[in-house]
């Protein structure tokens, strides 16, 4: 399965209720910039989990619009403080029950950059971070730790 995370873009500064953060302009231009160049490299993505905090959903449109047939859920397992094990024993059962050949995470860190380095390298020696406006491709034959190879990386500045 090619897995793709995708860190949301630049956000306002900090207030009081952080789900409610939106998207700066620039966070908006360089998520297009990065979706344009995942869709040169991948025609399809069959589905979307997204955290349901207001910069990512702003961050995933741009995907939806773009992939009008991918299936999109909202999930709270990709707010930034989300349980890293639940949220893959979760994975773990939607690709195995669907079938899913390729999947993409719209989110936050510290988690999508744990989830990173989990897959990669266990957990242990590697630190693996995701920027903002990030997507890395990843293949994955099993959803666990070490069992996955970085593909791709995307920004907007590559």
């Amino acid at each position: 399965m090619q897995l793709f995370l995708f860190r949301h873009g630049e956000a306002e500064p900090l207030s009081s209720i952080d789900a409610d953060r939106e998207l700066t302009a620039s966070g908006e231009a360089d998520n297009k910039i990065v979706v344009n160049q995942l869709l040169q490299r991948q025609t399809e993505i069959e589905v979307m989990l997204c955290s349901p905090y207001r910069r990512a959903q702003q961050t995933a449109s741009g995907l939806i619009a773009a992939v009008p047939t991918m299936r999109s859920t909202e999930t709270d397992l990709l707010v930034p403080d989300s349980n890293l094990n639940h949220l893959l024993s979760h994975l773990d059962r939607l690709s195995a029950a669907n079938n899913i050949s390729s999947l993409i995470l719209v989110g936050h860190n510290p988690l999508l950059s744990d989830l990173l380095t989990l897959l990669v390298d266990g957990g242990g020696l590697g630190n693996y971070h995701l920027e903002t406006s990030n997507i890395v491709c990843l293949n994955v034959d099993v959803l666990s730790p070490a069992c996955a190879d970085i593909e791709y990386r995307i920004s907007p500045r590559s």
